[in-house]
């Protein structure tokens, strides 16, 4: 075989191999790319208000808060209350843990009680394997005037949890002062 048509032939060989390793690549990223979005969740917290006036905000934590942390601040950068979540979609992985502090502002002179309905989720086949640690804790929470409310909530999604879309709706209930009295979080013994 001469020189030249050597040349060729190792040339012809090369752009091949580089033709089979580029297509292995981009298939590659490709599947790694569909198994990822096959592994991202896409949760919606929805709020349904009953007698309660202010909307919660929901707020990725600032600094390392604790779950359930809560309590009454006058500013906001007093609480581990980080930048907004604008919307109401989080995105988290399956097998993850995500914490998230729900913030309420009471701009009246007058404190606001209100509780959380037990949660529903929707669909219901893709709440097995979910966890929200979360306000529907059977207690009556007070907002100080003047102030910002705020909680430390837990996403928890296994993963072996079903779909990649959930819903997850609150009621919040507006309570007057005497009944909430009665359920203010350590005030009172569980049933």
């Amino acid at each position: 075989m001469e020189p030249l048509q050597h040349d060729i032939f190792k040339k012809r060989r090369m752009r091949r191999t580089r033709f089979i390793w580029l297509s292995m690549a981009v298939g590659m990223a490709f599947h790694f790319s569909i198994a990822s979005a096959a592994e991202l969740m896409k949760i919606s917290l929805k709020w349904e208000y009953k007698d309660f006036a202010p909307q919660i905000t929901i707020h990725e934590p600032k600094g390392t808060a604790p779950l359930w942390s809560m309590g009454n601040v006058k500013d906001e950068s007093d609480a581990p209350i980080g930048a907004l979540i604008k919307g109401d979609t989080i995105l988290m992985a399956k097998g993850s843990t995500r914490k998230l502090v729900l913030a309420v502002r009471n701009d009246t002179g007058e404190p606001i009680f209100f509780f959380a309905a037990p949660h529903f989720m929707s669909p219901p086949e893709g709440a097995l394997g979910f966890k929200f640690k979360c306000l529907c804790v059977n207690h009556a929470f007070k907002i100080d005037p003047g102030k910002t409310w705020f909680r430390v909530v837990e996403l928890r999604a296994s993963e072996h949890v079903m779909g990649n879309e959930l819903a997850v709706t609150h009621a919040i209930v507006g309570l007057e002062r005497s009944r909430a009295e009665d359920f203010i979080l350590g005030k009172r013994a569980e049933p």
